[in-house]
């Protein structure tokens, strides 16, 4: 078996090969385009024909690899960026170039890291829809800070920048409308069924599981939103800094904190929670984010049962 590690960069791309004993056995750089890559690809298959391809996440870098993959048969392996820093951190001499880059992804996939991914998971177009629709959010409300500093400074806004919110405005919810219509359908019914999930929000959710939808449990939920503490080891000694990974998917993230915020004021058992984390001595966004973690299992529930949320009090 040879692995086949690619560091992808926005024209370039640094190639390495290695066997099962992580032995290198060719480098390549090449353009970032289809045509090169597949040339390559089929040139190491007809002398080292069992091959996996890793590519690192970047983003939307990393199509052309995932498309020349498919065009030879294969399927890429998607690798998390955390576990390349991981493993050259722990390398003796720690150096970081594409050209080492490209021989840590390779190994991470000979350890069996990341996951296969089809071209048409990564252009999933809820996902972009909703994506574009949360950046837009973001753009408005900048300038809606924008505004009221100019305000403050001018007395009054100008009509330009009054004009760009007009359309930030009418953009977003155009992209909001479109993100919903489509993921309609029982998979949002059920998510918005939950206290604090309204049609918008839901809508992210469905989108950025994907084809996750229906299999995580809660922890697993959790996990994947980057919602989970970190955990330290030390000995027999356990501690967790209470800190978040944030190495999910942050758009998921996103929109379950938003939807905490929400049902901690509306919903009564989360309320309680919410409080009793405060009580604790927890800031706010601390608490709210140990609401959102609550929410996943809520999700992962009415996924899994494929029924809407029905509220019960245990006293």
């Amino acid at each position: 078996m040879h692995y086949l590690g690619l560091d992808v960069s926005k024209d370039t791309i640094d190639a390495a090969l290695i066997n099962s004993s992580a032995t290198i056995v060719g480098r390549w750089k090449i353009p970032n385009a289809v045509p090169d890559i597949t040339t390559i690809v089929q040139q190491i298959l007809s002398t080292h024909p069992h091959l996996t391809i890793a590519a690192e996440s970047t983003g939307s870098y990393q199509l052309a690899t995932m498309e020349a993959a498919e065009l030879v048969g294969l399927y890429c392996r998607i690798i998390n960026p955390i576990l390349t820093r991981q493993m050259l951190r722990g390398s003796i001499r720690k150096r970081k170039t594409d050209r080492e880059d490209a021989v840590v992804i390779a190994k991470l996939a000979l350890q069996g890291e990341g996951r296969e991914m089809r071209v048409a998971q990564l252009r999933d177009e809820r996902k972009i829809i909703a994506r574009s629709a949360i950046k837009l959010l973001s753009a408005r409300q900048s300038l809606h800070l924008h505004q009221k500093h100019l305000q403050k400074l001018l007395g009054s806004i100008p009509v330009p920048v009054q004009t760009a919110f007009d359309a930030i405005q009418r953009a977003r919810e155009d992209m909001q409308n479109q993100a919903i219509a489509l993921a309609g359908g029982t998979e949002q019914e059920l998510v918005s069924s939950i206290p604090g999930i309204g049609k918008w929000l839901a809508s992210v959710i469905v989108a950025e599981l994907g084809m996750h939808l229906y299999e995580l449990r809660g922890d697993q939920l959790v996990a994947f939103a980057g919602l989970d503490p970190k955990v330290r080891q030390s000995g027999t000694t356990l501690h967790t800094t209470g800190r978040m990974t944030k190495r999910g998917s942050p758009h998921l993230r996103w929109a379950i904190v938003q939807a905490a915020n929400i049902a901690r004021m509306h919903d009564p058992d989360l309320k309680t929670y919410y409080q009793k984390k405060r009580e604790e001595g927890k800031r706010h966004t601390a608490a709210t984010c140990a609401t959102a973690r609550k929410l996943c299992y809520r999700i992962s529930a009415v996924l899994k049962r494929k029924s809407p949320y029905i509220a019960t009090r245990i006293t």
